[in-house]
């Protein structure tokens, strides 16, 4: 005889009280425990072992059987108790694990959005930084030829009275020196009032600090008028040519 039934803690002790009281009623009997067709519990006729076979049932476990001999035969009836899955997923588990899965692939999207975000933020601030460089880099160039060309257009600026310089020659220093005091001087035919008028007028066109180098440098040229032609005409080229650079001379 085979008998089949569903697998319950209360199913299984009713089961083993029904064995009790066969002993107690004198039948002989031994029996023998298997779990998914594997021996756990050898035939015996002592009863005191019998819920051992429970220290084996795991969530896989499909069925427990337990065989009763009659008496020393081999014959036997079986008792079967099927065991129900204990990790079977509901319609509302399998919703929630997808739900889950879909947060899970939402938040690997953002976050690999935001990596790719963060590497065109970290590029561009790149190129950024490289065009203010170079932004800089022009402006100190624009600088130093707007210094340039101001220097050129103030130095024709004194050349452009070279015709005096050149009347001056050696005397320049003198008829300047001179200019300080009260006594008229002139030089060449003109009045010492006049060359106090152009120097005031230098003086004015170009502030205290660079009228006194410009000073200077009409008073070298003051002193070696040879040269005021060819200064002209380097200084002319400059203007011209902006580009040109002049040569360093070899030491």
């Amino acid at each position: 005889m085979i008998k089949i039934e569903a697998y319950t803690d209360s199913a299984v002790r009713q089961f083993y009280n029904g064995l009790i009281m066969k002993q107690k009623n004198g039948i002989r009997f031994a029996y023998e425990i298997r779990m998914d067709h594997e021996q756990i519990i050898p035939r015996s006729t002592d009863l005191a072992g019998f819920f051992i076979f429970q220290d084996y049932i795991f969530s896989t476990t499909e069925s427990i059987e337990i065989w009763v001999y009659k008496g020393n035969s081999r014959r036997y009836d079986k008792y079967v108790f099927e065991c129900s899955p204990k990790s079977t997923a509901s319609p509302v588990d399998i919703e929630a694990l997808l739900a889950e899965e879909r947060r899970k692939m939402q938040k690997e999207w953002e976050h690999q959005q935001l990596v790719r975000e963060l590497k065109n933020s970290k590029e561009k601030c790149k190129e950024l930084k490289e065009d203010n460089r170079q932004f800089r880099e022009r402006i100190q160039q624009l600088e130093a030829e707007a210094k340039n060309a101001n220097v050129v257009q103030e130095l024709m600026g004194v050349l452009k009275h070279s015709s005096l310089l050149e009347k001056f020659s050696g005397n320049t220093s003198k008829v300047l020196n001179d200019a300080g005091t009260q006594e008229p001087v002139s030089l060449h035919g003109i009045p010492g009032k006049e060359l106090l008028e152009i120097l005031n007028e230098i003086q004015h066109d170009l502030g205290e600090e660079k009228f006194q180098f410009f000073l200077g440098t009409a008073l070298m040229l003051g002193k070696h008028p040879a040269v005021i032609p060819q200064v002209r005409k380097l200084i002319e080229q400059s203007i011209n040519n902006p580009n040109i650079q002049p040569k360093n001379k070899t030491q």
